[in-house]
C-alpha cells in the first residue's frame, strides 16, 4: 500500500531500512538477544524432555525445580520482548 502510493517500488523501501536498522542495533546487544534466544529455546526443550522424569521421580517436589527452569525461561522470552519493544523489530509479513 505505502509503496503504491509513494510510487516507489518495496525493495527500495526496505532496503533503505536495514542499513539504519544496523546502525541503531549494537552487536552487543544482539549478541545478548540471541543468548537470550538460546536460554528460552533450550530451555523449553529441557523442560519438555524433563518434566516426566522429574515429577515422576520426585513427585509434588518436582513443581520446583519446572518451576525455576519455567522462570528462568520467561526471564529470558521478557528480555528479548523489550529488546523488541525498544528497537522496533517487527516481523515483516
Amino acid at each position: 500500500m505505502l509503496s503504491k502510493s509513494l510510487q516507489v517500488p518495496l525493495e527500495q523501501l526496505i532496503a533503505e531500512d536495514i542499513p539504519k536498522m544496523t546502525l541503531i542495533i549494537k552487536d552487543e546487544e544482539i549478541k545478548q538477544c540471541d543468548r537470550n534466544t538460546h536460554i528460552m529455546l533450550f530451555g523449553t526443550l529441557l523442560i519438555a524432555i524433563s518434566i516426566y522424569p522429574i515429577m515422576s521421580w520426585l513427585g509434588w517436589w518436582g513443581y520446583g525445580p519446572v518451576a525455576i527452569l519455567w522462570l528462568i525461561i520467561m526471564r529470558s522470552a521478557l528480555r528479548i520482548e523489550r529488546f523488541k519493544k525498544t528497537y522496533d523489530v517487527q516481523t515483516y509479513r
